[in-house]
C-alpha cells in the first residue's frame, strides 16, 4: 500500500458514547499529549478518528490543532499524525520514534523515492522496489540536509559580501561627489570674496553699500548651498541599490518629486521677473 494512502486503523473503546464520557476521554487524551511522542501520536489519532474535538466545539481536527489549546502546535500535530498514519501504532513504531526526530521521520516518509518505511524490520522500501536499512538511509538523509544547509549558508555569506562591496563602492562614490561639490563651493566662495573686495574698492568703502554687498553675498551663499545640498541628496537617492527599491520606497520618492515640483513652481513664480531678464539676455547674445 502506498504511503500516501496508508491510514492506521485502531479500535477504540466502545464506552465512549455519552457526551460526558467523551468529554472525560478527551481530557485524558489531552493530558497524554504531554507525554512521549508516540503517546502523543496515539492520543491525536484517537481524537481525530472519534471526532472528540467536537466536544470542545471545534468543527475539524485542523481547527482543533490550530486553536492553541494543546501543548503542541498545528505543525507538530500534523507531523505526529502523519508518522502514525504511515508507520502504524506498533511497539516498533514507538521504538523508532523514541530514537528519531519527528521532523526527520516525516521528511523520510515524504521523500519522493521512498514507498514506505517498515518499523518492524527497520527497513526502507523505495519506489523502485529496492530496500535498505533505515539507519543507513537516515544517516545519508542527515548528511544531505547538512550539505544543503551549508550550501545555503555559503550563498547567504556570498550575498552579504556582495552587498558589503556594493555599499563600499557607493560610499566611495558619494565621498567623491562630496569632494567635487565642496571644491566647487569653495571656488564659488572665493569668487564672491573677490567680487566683494572689488565692490568695496569701487564704492570707496561706503558703509551702506558694503552692507548691501554683504547681504547679497549671503544670499548668493544660500543659493549655492541649496544647490549643493539638493545635488547631494539626489545623488544619495540614485545610489540606493536596485534590489532594495520597492513600492514603499518608490512612494517616498514620489512624495519627494511632488515636493520638488511644487517648490520649483513656487520658485519660478517668485523669481519670474529675474528669470525673464536672464532669458532676454540669453536671447540677445
Amino acid at each position: 500500500m502506498s504511503k500516501k494512502n496508508q491510514i492506521a486503523k485502531r479500535t477504540f473503546t466502545p464506552e465512549i458514547q455519552t457526551p460526558e464520557s467523551r468529554k472525560r476521554r478527551l481530557q485524558q487524551l489531552e493530558m497524554q499529549i504531554n507525554q512521549s511522542a508516540f503517546m502523543q501520536c496515539l492520543a491525536l489519532q484517537e481524537i481525530r478518528d472519534t471526532q472528540l474535538y467536537l466536544e470542545e466545539k471545534f468543527e475539524s481536527m485542523e481547527e482543533y490543532l490550530r486553536s492553541g489549546k494543546l501543548a503542541i502546535g498545528y505543525r507538530q500535530g500534523t507531523q505526529l499524525l502523519e508518522v502514525i498514519n504511515a508507520l502504524g501504532s506498533s511497539e516498533a513504531t514507538a521504538e523508532l520514534m523514541q530514537h528519531n526526530d519527528i521532523k526527520l521521520l516525516t521528511e523520510m516518509i515524504n521523500r519522493p523515492d521512498v514507498e514506505r518505511i517498515e518499523p518492524d524490520s527497520a527497513r526502507v522500501i523505495f519506489a523502485d522496489g529496492s530496500e535498505r536499512d533505515y539507519n543507513s538511509v537516515l544517516a545519508e538523509h542527515k548528511q544531505e540536509i547538512q550539505a544543503h544547509v551549508q550550501n545555503e549558508v555559503k550563498k547567504e555569506i556570498a550575498k552579504a559580501d556582495r552587498d558589503v562591496e556594493r555599499s563600499k563602492r557607493s560610499i566611495k562614490e558619494l565621498k567623491e561627489q562630496q569632494k567635487h561639490i565642496a571644491a566647487d563651493f569653495e571656488e564659488q566662495l572665493e569668487n564672491m570674496r573677490r567680487q566683494r573686495d572689488s565692490f568695496a574698492k569701487q564704492l570707496n568703502a561706503d558703509p551702506d553699500s558694503i552692507v548691501v554687498i554683504t547681504e547679497k553675498n549671503q544670499a548668493r551663499k544660500m543659493v549655492h548651498e541649496a544647490f549643493a545640498e539638493i545635488s547631494l541628496r539626489i545623488g544619495h537617492l540614485n545610489q540606493v541599490p536596485e534590489e532594495l527599491r520597492d513600492a514603499e520606497l518608490a512612494a517616498n520618492v514620489e512624495q519627494i518629486l511632488t515636493a520638488l515640483e511644487t517648490g520649483v513652481k513656487g520658485l519660478r513664480r517668485d523669481w519670474s521677473a529675474h528669470l525673464f531678464s536672464i532669458s532676454e539676455e540669453a536671447q540677445s547674445l
